[in-house]
């Protein structure tokens, strides 16, 4: 109902956010070739607005769904297009996205080294940023990464990190992946 209005209003920025909104419903869901379309349908608007932000949060979508269908190098070729836009973009948000996403790419390669050092960054950023929501899923990320090296203790304290702020944001979809985070690492 939402995209019907905004096209009658010809407000394509917004098209282009419900578009992605459809997209990750999509994608929760396991749907990612209609997920896909939704983003490529948002990044083509993107294109027309010449705006960065859109272009760089289509892509960063179209990364994810590559990466969960084990499309490791198309993955990276759509963070490489998210990158050269966030620059562009000026949203906090992005960079630290497609460095949380870099590093559980790399995870998932097995390659821990490259992990951790795009783990690291997305905190950096995150804090930096003071994105509460960021900061969290960055040290759970990170904290991901160091279990895997088999730092346990290093990876409760990012996890119990990312519990705290989702406490305090009463974040439940958060608290429920620090509190599996955590029980795993116990």
């Amino acid at each position: 109902a939402a995209l019907e209005q905004y096209r009658k209003q010809g407000a394509r920025r917004l098209d282009a956010e419900t578009l992605y909104e459809i997209g990750l419903t999509y994608d929760k869901i396991g749907l990612y070739e209609e997920a896909d379309r939704q983003y490529l349908e948002g990044r083509t608007i993107g294109t027309e607005l010449q705006d960065s932000a859109l272009l760089a949060t289509g892509s960063l979508y179209l990364a994810n769904t590559a990466w969960y269908r084990g499309r490791y190098q198309a993955a990276f070729d759509h963070l490489e297009a998210a990158t050269k836009e966030a620059e562009r973009a000026q949203d906090p948000r992005l960079p630290i996205m497609i460095a949380n996403t870099r590093a559980l790419l790399y995870w998932t390669l097995h390659d821990l080294d490259k992990a951790l050092v795009y783990a690291e960054q997305a905190v950096s950023l995150a804090e930096r940023a003071e994105i509460k929501e960021e900061i969290a899923s960055s040290h759970n990320n990170l904290g991901l990464m160091l279990r895997e090296r088999g730092k346990l203790d290093m990876a409760l304290d990012h996890f119990e990190r990312a519990r705290q702020i989702d406490e305090r944001q009463q974040s439940r979809w958060g608290l429920g992946y620090d509190h599996r985070n955590i029980g795993i690492a116990l």
